[in-house]
């Protein structure tokens, strides 16, 4: 997934306009809530093609964009290594 992949998905998901970088605070910043974030990693999921594991389920490793490619690229690297 690229950047602007995520970025995508974010943004479709804010629940106002605001601008996104990969610093952005989803909580604090674009307005995300627990089911906001419980869909995108949804929606991340099915794109990629992988589940994510209980230990990359923690609040800190989920609360930038930034965080979560380096969590996507960890994970797909996980995966293409099976």
């Amino acid at each position: 997934m690229t950047e602007s992949n995520l970025i995508e998905l974010i943004e479709s998901r804010m629940p106002f306009p605001a601008a996104v970088g990969l610093d952005s605070n989803l909580f604090d910043e674009l307005g995300f809530d627990s089911i906001l974030l419980l869909d995108l990693i949804v929606s991340i999921e099915q794109e990629c093609s992988f589940q994510f594991g209980e230990e990359d389920l923690r609040m800190e490793a989920l609360d930038t964009p930034g965080k979560l490619l380096e969590l996507i690229a960890r994970r797909k690297g996980v995966v293409g290594e099976a």
